[in-house]
Order: C-alpha cells, then sequence, then structure tokens
C-alpha cells in the first residue's frame, strides 16, 4: 500500500475549500476512512457524511488525533480560538496544512506550537480540480511527496517560499 493510501487526514473546518479537498483526494482513490473532519455545525457534518462517507465529528481536537496530514480550512476569524484548541492535540510526527487566507507561517506555528506546518492558497476553480494552489513550507517541515498531494487535488500546484520563525 502506498504511503498516500494509508495515510489519516484530519480536517478542522469542513467547508467549501475542504470539501473540495476531500472530494479530490476520494476521487484520486484515498478511501472515505481515511477521513475525520470537524464542522460546528450539525447540519453540515451530517451532510459531509452523507454524500462523502466520512467520519464528521463536532469537536477539532478530536478531527486531528491521529492524523498523518492535519488540514486547516477554518475562516480567519476563527483561527486563534482553533489554534488554542488544537495545538495542545498535535503531535510531533503531524504536519500542518493550512488553508486560512492571510494566516501566515509564523503566525501558524506559534499560535499552534508546532513547527511542522505548509501553508497553500488554492483559488476558487479547485472546487472543480481547475485551479490552482501556491504552497510554502516551514523550515521544520519536509515537503514531502505526501504534502505536495494535498495541493494536487485542487488542480495545479507551485511553490515559493515564505520565511518561517526560527525555533
Amino acid at each position: 500500500m502506498s504511503a498516500r493510501r494509508s495515510m489519516r487526514v484530519g480536517i478542522v473546518g469542513a467547508g467549501v475549500m475542504a470539501e473540495a479537498m476531500i472530494s479530490g483526494l476520494l476521487a484520486d482513490r484515498l478511501p472515505p476512512e481515511q477521513f475525520v473532519a470537524s464542522h460546528p455545525r450539525r447540519e453540515r457534518r451530517e451532510a459531509l457524511a452523507a454524500e462523502h462517507g466520512i467520519r464528521m465529528v463536532a469537536s477539532n481536537a478530536e478531527a486531528v488525533e491521529g492524523a498523518q496530514i492535519v488540514v486547516l480550512a477554518v475562516k480567519p476569524q476563527m483561527l486563534a480560538s482553533v489554534m488554542r484548541e488544537v495545538g495542545p492535540a498535535l503531535g510531533g510526527d503531524q504536519v500542518v496544512l493550512s488553508v486560512v487566507a492571510g494566516a501566515t507561517l509564523r503566525t501558524l506555528s506559534h499560535g499552534l506550537g508546532h513547527p511542522a506546518v505548509v501553508r497553500a492558497m488554492p483559488n476558487t476553480p479547485a472546487q472543480i480540480r481547475r485551479g490552482i494552489a501556491v504552497w510554502s513550507a516551514s523550515s521544520a517541515t519536509e515537503p514531502t511527496s505526501i504534502t505536495r498531494s494535498q495541493g494536487s487535488d485542487v488542480g495545479r500546484i507551485t511553490s515559493r517560499s515564505e520565511r518561517a520563525p526560527r525555533r
């Protein structure tokens, strides 16, 4: 089994962009059992579970438990409180992939208390896998094919460097 087929993905904030990523990964044959996603609204959790067959939870900390890749896909105004909740639940071997608009690597790394962070910015056509995502990784993150593959599920990807905090 490939590393990608066995990876577990925890998604915090299962909104429209997160659903586009879920759809892309499922289309690329990552089994729905590999996902756990959180959303505060019960109706949304029920809809995504029914549509995609993934496990949905109310707790953000529960969504990241046991995941190799943790996707942060919350609204920018929710980021600070989500980082306070999720940060203590992160393990040293997890990589956090953020698609939160305007959140720098420095903000993410410090707010989560976690050094392995990738920042990606997909655009709206990603919802139909025709978008482009630009990503950058903290110095503590190996930009592996697993991390890069998350972006390819929205369309084309490209990378750029962003100065990350030193620890």
